[in-house]
């Protein structure tokens, strides 16, 4: 079998956030919680029945950046680690949920929601630290809309489920 060999991403690849975190979750005793979260644009009505304003799934990506910029997890296996953080991009599916990256088209949706380390467990090193996502939504032509969601923080329980409707704030 002939092929090119392959490489782990590099920090400046676009999976380089994703490598890094499965990487050492293999490794790491650190908890994780479950995001997940669906965005709608609202339009107006379209030629469906009634004549009531209509929602489109959005499309996009949100980032997601620890407030802390490393992690010293003393009770790694089978050695103590420091986990670096680094910004971590999702994208939205073909309606509007927040998905972890295709791993081998990271600007695919691949599975719902996306799984982040915890912010409340001790084996991390670091507690009472959050999470800030940052949402990039863009039209149908690729386009940046204007005015929408703001960065916004929210800490992540370990083994919780963190819907973003629930914890962003206007």
């Amino acid at each position: 079998i002939t092929g090119r060999r392959s490489r782990p991403p590099q920090p400046s690849d676009p999976t380089w956030g994703l490598f890094f975190f499965f990487f050492f979750m293999l490794s790491s005793s650190v908890s994780t919680g479950r995001v997940v979260g669906r965005f709608a644009v609202g339009v107006v009505d379209g030629e469906d029945e009634g004549d009531e304003p209509d929602l489109i799934p959005a499309k996009g990506t949100i980032t997601f950046t620890a407030s802390i910029p490393y992690m010293p997890n003393g009770s790694a296996d089978p050695d103590p680690v420091t986990i670096l953080k680094t910004s971590i991009v999702t994208v939205l599916d073909d309606e509007g949920y927040l998905c972890t990256p295709n791993p081998a088209n990271p600007g695919v949706a691949g599975k719902r929601g996306v799984r982040l380390f915890a912010t409340d467990d001790e084996d991390a090193g670091v507690v009472g630290w959050t999470w800030n996502a940052t949402p990039r939504f863009v039209d149908k032509n690729g386009s940046v809309l204007a005015n929408t969601v703001p960065t916004f923080s929210f800490a992540l329980p370990s083994g919780a489920e963190v819907d973003l409707t629930r914890v962003v704030k206007i």
